[in-house]
């Protein structure tokens, strides 16, 4: 299955230059990044030092969520993997090893392993095993893959969310339609959460969305 690795960007050209070294390490069909209105130079970098990307640029930002959803319709890969501009693959053959886990046409995702570096050493939604088919009840936005077609047939993500939870929302969507998201296994991405995150407008967001969730999951009337 042929690989697309799809990276949304604003404003970290420098943290976005180690995400797209390591991504065209990769055995990737292509890499594409969706710079959403960044004024740091950002696609200028991207342009002279990494020709072979496909660059998507917006002048005014639509948010994460609207461009995950843009890059999807773009891309021409069967599968898309997706990582923050602020993570890494740390080994080579990731992509490769992720795809092969895709061994029937009802697993709609993969959680790829990850550690988040800032945090501690911690390795998050690992399998025990090669093949070992553990179920998983979201995967983390930063480190997964996804069947583009199934993507694409349920709706992307709710472009109402703005960003946080997004990936539960999906998730939610996809079981209801009788899909898997399972563990992966390979080595992992590693992830160097950006300092310039806002906790506090993360927070509010994720409360808000949560509240979105129950209220089109699990209503009161039912």
């Amino acid at each position: 299955m042929r690989c697309s690795i799809i990276i949304t960007t604003k404003n970290r050209k420098d943290e976005l230059a180690k995400a797209l070294t390591s991504a065209l390490n990769q055995n990737a069909y292509e890499v594409i990044v969706w710079d959403d209105g960044s004024t740091d130079g950002t696609a200028d970098l991207v342009a002279m030092h990494f020709p072979s990307v496909k660059l998507v640029r917006s002048e005014v930002s639509v948010g994460l969520i609207n461009a995950r959803n843009e890059l999807a319709q773009i891309a021409s890969g069967d599968l898309l993997f997706s990582i923050d501009d602020d993570a890494v693959f740390s080994e080579v053959g990731i992509v490769s090893e992720i795809a092969d886990q895709f061994v029937n046409d009802q697993i709609a995702a993969i959680a790829i392993p990850l550690i988040n570096v800032n945090q501690g050493p911690k390795v998050l939604q690992k399998a025990l095993s090669a093949g070992s088919a553990e179920p998983i009840r979201q995967f983390i936005g930063t480190a997964h893959a996804l069947r583009r077609d199934v993507f694409l047939n349920v709706g992307g993500y709710p472009n109402y969310l703005g960003r946080q939870e997004e990936e539960l929302h999906l998730a939610a969507e996809l079981y209801r339609n009788g899909y898997q998201i399972l563990k992966g296994y390979s080595a992992p991405i590693l992830h160097f959460e950006s300092f310039t995150r806002s906790r506090p407008e993360e927070a509010f967001r994720e409360a808000r969305n949560l509240w979105l969730f129950a209220m089109r999951y699990a209503p009161a009337w039912s």
